[in-house]
């Protein structure tokens, strides 16, 4: 193969393949067949797919592939950040941290039984039947991994304030910390909800909100991510009260057998954001 058309492949796949060039390909990634094609236009050199594939590979280049990204908007990111960060590391002595959010599921059935293949593999119908949504509701406790279960019908604020002094009835005469992201419900509102219940409350819980499009600073979202792992991303449920028996289950197991505090560590990039290196 001409190095030329080596060569070739590794300068087009760090190309955009949609630019200015006539005639346009419309796509917004390029395949290896793709690639193929394009050297082969340029340079009238014609390369199989799996060559391309080796050469990308060789030179450790994945143009195919896309990764998300969400910058904050929020101008205290650091301080809030921060304030989350040292209430991991440092929780006083005789407070509780619970981070707190809440999780849409749906209520999805198979329309035919998943079968079990020779090689052990599952083999699942693909058209579903959705009966519905339910929400939930769950507290994870920083430091003992456990957690506090509800499901509910809809996400409503009045849910939602009594899940919490479902919370605040299980560490009775304790100080409790609250992280939880800026959700609507998260909000005072026109009742003042939060100021009151901690008034019911003795005043015992402080608040303490992550930054704007950062609830990835909730350690809860690690729990919920084990939670579609193991029950939700392949389950089948005919009903709500199935998906109530195995969520709550699945938690119930989790506060019996397997709670345990998460080594949650965040580094950001220090040449994209030099001040935002904190560790928890």
């Amino acid at each position: 193969m001409p190095i030329e058309a080596r060569l070739a492949v590794i300068r087009i796949a760090c190309e955009r393949p949609d630019g200015e060039k006539k005639p346009k390909c419309f796509r917004d990634i390029w395949t290896q067949q793709a690639l193929a094609d394009e050297v082969a236009r340029r340079t009238r050199t014609t390369l199989s797919r799996s060559e391309v594939g080796r050469i990308l590979r060789f030179n450790m280049l994945r143009p195919h592939m896309v990764r998300q990204w969400l910058r904050s908007p929020d101008p205290q990111f650091d301080a809030k950040a921060a304030r989350v960060c040292d209430l991991y590391l440092n929780a006083p002595a005789d407070a509780v941290v619970v981070c707190i959010d809440e999780k849409p599921i749906q209520v999805i059935a198979r329309k035919h039984p998943t079968l079990v293949s020779r090689d052990a593999s599952l083999r699942r119908e693909f058209e579903y039947v959705r009966h519905g949504t339910r929400c939930l509701l769950a507290a994870f406790d920083v430091r003992t991994g456990r957690v506090i279960t509800e499901l509910v019908l809809h996400r409503t604020a009045e849910a939602l304030v009594a899940f919490m002094q479902r919370v605040a009835d299980a560490y009775p005469g304790k100080t409790v910390y609250v992280v939880w992201d800026n959700l609507n419900t998260h909000g005072e509102g026109k009742a003042q909800r939060w100021t009151r219940f901690n008034e019911r409350n003795g005043g015992r819980f402080h608040f303490v909100r992550t930054p704007l499009h950062a609830s990835w600073l909730n350690q809860v979202e690690c729990w919920f991510s084990i939670l579609q792992r193991r029950v939700i991303r392949y389950g089948d449920f005919a009903n709500a009260d199935v998906l109530h028996e195995r969520v709550i289950g699945f938690a119930t197991l989790w506060n019996e057998v397997e709670a345990h505090p998460f080594r949650w560590t965040w580094r950001s990039d220090k040449a994209e954001a030099p001040r935002r290196n904190t560790a928890a």
